[in-house]
C-alpha cells in the first residue's frame, strides 16, 4: 500500500501549486480569509454549531490544512461549552509534513494551531488517521481517492467543503460517485459551499439531493455555490443485522466492567468526551490480570494480506503510538526499542518479501533489513534477514492503565455477578444480588468473564493461558537493544534480567481461574524458544531460580477483537434465521440489549488494539464518524458469530 505524495511548485515562495492538477491550493491574496469566507461564513457558522454538543465538518480536498486551521481557530472562539467538533477529510495526494509547514508559515495567527497541526501530522500513508488536536476538536484524515474512502465512512456530517481542485483540473474529486456519498452522509439539513459554479457540479449535487444556489463569490471570484441537503434520508450501507442503535443522547454515564487494558482504553475515550465514568474492577487495583506483565510489546500483527483485519491491527498500531506520545506527561514510559521480527523458516523469509509489497504500514514503521543491519541493530549477532519496526517497543501495561484511568471514578474489589435493565438503568449486581451501580451504559470490558452474564452468555470467548519468565542475561545477552521476536520473543535486559515469552496455551471453561500459577514446565518452553531463535545466547539458566508471571487472555475463534453494540440473541436467531439460505433483503434492523457494549478479546495484542478500540466503540456510542472504515469495523461487531452459525446451519 503505497501513494503518491503531494508534488509541489511554490507561486512566489509562498503560494503552494500541485504539479498534479496544476492547480494553487488556496488564493494567491488571502488564502486564509478565503476559507473563512468561502466555508465558514457560508456555512452560517459559527450560529450552526453554537448549539450542537457535536458538530462535523466533512471536506473534498484537506490540502494544507488551512479550513481545518481556520475551522478551529474559529471553534475554540466561538464553540459551546462541553461541544465537540469532528473534522473529517479525504486527500488522495497528502502533503508531506515539511511542505505542510511551509504552506502554513505565513498565517502567524494561527501558529499555536498549525504548529500542532504539523507535530500530529500523520505520516502519508492510505487509510483512516484519526488525530486528537485537543480536548474537542478531532480530525480524521482520509487518505485515498474520494469516492473510495467516503464510500468506506460511517458519519452524519452537518456541514460540506467541497474544496478539491477545480472541476476541469481534478474531475475525479466532483464526480456523481463522490455526490452520492456527500449526500449519503449528509444530516437532514446538511449545508455545504464550494468555490465553484461549474454546471456540472450544480447538477450533480442537485439529483442527489442538494437545494443549490449561486451566491458572491470571494475576491475576483465573481460567483461560488452554497447549498442544503434536502433529500431524504440515504440507503445505510449497512446489513440489517449490522445496523447500529441510535446515538446516545441522554446522561452521560456509564459504568465499565473490567479494569484492564480493555477497560481503562474505555474509561479513557468516554472521559475525553466528558463522561462520567466508573470502572468496577474485581481485583484491588487496575491491571491486575491479564494487563499486568511487568512489561509488554508493542507491535502490530503482520500480515502478508492486505485484509480488513490486517488493516485493523496497523491502524490501531499507529493510534497507540500516537496516544502513548500524548501520555507520555502521564507516567507512561514506552521504550521505543525497536523489534526485529526474525523468520521461523524459510517459507516466511518469502513471505517477508510479500509483507513489504503488500504493506499496510509506512516506510518509516517496517522496512526488510540484512543479516549485517540486523546484527547492528541488535547488538548481536543475527544469521538471517529480518523485518525491523523501528517505532516499535515496550511498556508497562499496568502504568498505561492507571494513565487511562485518571479521568474516571473507580471502584476495586467489586464482582459483578449480574446485570438487568432496570428502567432505562443497567443495574450491575454483586455477589450478594444488591444493585452496587447502575447507569444508563454499560460497557463489557471483563474478558471471560462476559460469559458469566446473561446478555452476553451467547459470545464465544476462549481464554488463553500465558507464561512469560525472567531469566538472568548473559556475557553475549548483555549487548542486546531491541527486542527480538520469532515464535516467541526476548526484551533487552533490565538490570541484568530479560523477560522471555510467551505461552500460549488454550483454556477449557474448569481451567478458568483469574489466579494462575507459574509452572516450571513453561520456563522451560520459553528457554527453548529463545535457544532455537538464537542459539547460546542464553547460558547456564539454574530453572529454580527463574522467575516468571502467568495469566488469563481472552480471545475468539478468528482471533479478532469483539467491539460493539451486544445484540439480543433471541431477536436475532429468529428474524434472521433466513440467512441459512443466503443474502437476505428487506430485513428489519437488528435489535440490541439497550445501552450495552462490549470491548473483549484483544488476546495478546491488547497494547496495541485497545485504544482504538475504544475509540471505535466510543464513537458508535455517541454516534461520532467512525475512526476506521466500515469493512475494517463490521469484522469485529459482536453479531458476526450469530451470522456466521445461522450461516453454518444451512
Amino acid at each position: 500500500m503505497r501513494l503518491s505524495t503531494a508534488e509541489l511548485d511554490w507561486k512566489d515562495n509562498h503560494t503552494p501549486v500541485s504539479k498534479q492538477f496544476g492547480d494553487v491550493y488556496f488564493s494567491a491574496e488571502d488564502g486564509l480569509a478565503e476559507s473563512r469566507y468561502v466555508f465558514l461564513q457560508q456555512n452560517n457558522l459559527p450560529a450552526d454549531w453554537s448549539a450542537s454538543d457535536l458538530f462535523c465538518i466533512g471536506e473534498t480536498g484537506f490540502g494544507t490544512g488551512l479550513s481545518f486551521l481556520a475551522s478551529w481557530d474559529l471553534w475554540r472562539k466561538t464553540r459551546r461549552p462541553g461541544g465537540r467538533l469532528h473534522y473529517v477529510s479525504v486527500e488522495a495526494f497528502p502533503l508531506t509534513r515539511e511542505d505542510l509547514g511551509k504552506a502554513l508559515a505565513p498565517w502567524r495567527e494561527l501558529k499555536d494551531l498549525s504548529d500542532i497541526l504539523i507535530d500530529l501530522y500523520p505520516e502519508p500513508h492510505p487509510g483512516f488517521h484519526r488525530v486528537h488536536m485537543s480536548d474537542d476538536v478531532t480530525l480524521t484524515l482520509l487518505v485515498g481517492d474520494a469516492a473510495e474512502m467516503l464510500g468506506e465512512l460511517e458519519a452524519q456530517i452537518d456541514a460540506w467543503f467541497l474544496d478539491g481542485f477545480s472541476p476541469a483540473c481534478n474531475p475525479d474529486m466532483w464526480s456523481d460517485e463522490v455526490f452520492a456519498e456527500v449526500a449519503r452522509l449528509s444530516r437532514p439539513d446538511a449545508r455545504l459551499a464550494t468555490f465553484t459554479v461549474a454546471g456540472a457540479v450544480r447538477r450533480g449535487l442537485a439529483h442527489v439531493g442538494f437545494d443549490v444556489e449561486k451566491a458572491d463569490g470571494f475576491g475576483r471570484k465573481r460567483e461560488m455555490c452554497i447549498g442544503r441537503y434536502t433529500g431524504g434520508p440515504a440507503e445505510t450501507q449497512l446489513p440489517a443485522w449490522y445496523r447500529q442503535p441510535a446515538a446516545h443522547t441522554g446522561e452521560r454515564k456509564a459504568a465499565i466492567i473490567g479494569g484492564g487494558l480493555a477497560g481503562a482504553s474505555c474509561a479513557h475515550a468516554l472521559a475525553q468526551r466528558a463522561w462520567d465514568v466508573t470502572l468496577i474492577e474485581r481485583q484491588d487495583g487496575v491491571a491486575q490480570e491479564g494487563s499486568g506483565n511487568p512489561s509488554g510489546i508493542v507491535t502490530p500483527r503482520l500480515s502478508a494480506d492486505e485484509t480488513a483485519d490486517s488493516l485493523f491491527y496497523a491502524e490501531a498500531y499507529r493510534y497507540a503510538l500516537q496516544e502513548f506520545k500524548a501520555l507520555a506527561g502521564s507516567g507512561v514510559g514506552y521504550n521505543g526499542c525497536g523489534v526485529l521480527r526474525l523468520p521461523r523458516d524459510a517459507q516466511e523469509q518469502r513471505r517477508f518479501d510479500t509483507m513489504m509489497r503488500r504493506s499496510t504500514l509506512p516506510q518509516s514503521s517496517l522496512r526488510l533489513v540484512t543479516s549485517a543491519e540486523a546484527s547492528e541493530i541488535a547488538g548481536i549477532k543475527i544469521n538471517s534477514e529480518a523485518l525491523y519496526l523501528p517505532l516499535s517497543g515496550e511498556l508497562r501495561p499496568a502504568s498505561l492503565c492507571h494513565a487511562l484511568v485518571q479521568g474516571a471514578s473507580t471502584a476495586f474489589g467489586v464482582e459483578i455477578d449480574k446485570i438487568e435493565r432496570r428502567h432505562d438503568q443497567w443495574a450491575l449486581l454483586d455477589a450478594q444480588g444488591a444493585a452496587f451501580h447502575q447507569s444508563p451504559i454499560c460497557i463489557l470490558a471483563n474478558g471471560i468473564g462476559a460469559t458469566q452474564l446473561n446478555a452476553s452468555a451467547w459470545l464465544p470467548l476462549q481464554a488463553f493461558r500465558g507464561q512469560i519468565s525472567f531469566v538472568p542475561s548473559s556475557a553475549q545477552s548483555r549487548s542486546l537493544k531491541t527486542i527480538i521476536s520469532q515464535a516467541s520473543y526476548i526484551l533487552p535486559a533490565d538490570d541484568g534480567v530479560h523477560a522471555i515469552g510467551a505461552t500460549y496455551d488454550k483454556m477449557s471453561t474448569r481451567q478458568i481461574s483469574s489466579r494462575q500459577s507459574v509452572k516450571r514446565s513453561d520456563h522451560e518452553k520459553n528457554i527453548q524458544a529463545i535457544d532455537a531463535m538464537l542459539p547460546g545466547l542464553l547460558t547456564q539458566i539454574d530453572l529454580d531460580r527463574v522467575l516468571g508471571r502467568a495469566a488469563l487472555r481472552c480471545s475468539t475463534p478468528d482471533h479478532h477483537p469483539v467491539i460493539g453494540p451486544v445484540t439480543d440473541e433471541g431477536f436475532f436467531r429468529e428474524t434472521y434465521a433466513d440467512l441459512r439460505h443466503g443474502p437476505q433483503f428487506g430485513l428489519p434492523p437488528a435489535n440490541y440489549h439497550p445501552g450495552l457494549f462490549a470491548h473483549v478479546a484483544l488476546g495478546s495484542r491488547g497494547l496495541s488494539t485497545a485504544l482504538l478500540g475504544a475509540e471505535l466503540m466510543a464513537s458508535q456510542l455517541c454516534g461520532e464518524p467512525w475512526p476506521v472504515a466500515r469493512s475494517v469495523a463490521l469484522p469485529l461487531h459482536p453479531s458476526r458469530f450469530l451470522v456466521r452459525q445461522i450461516q453454518r446451519s444451512r
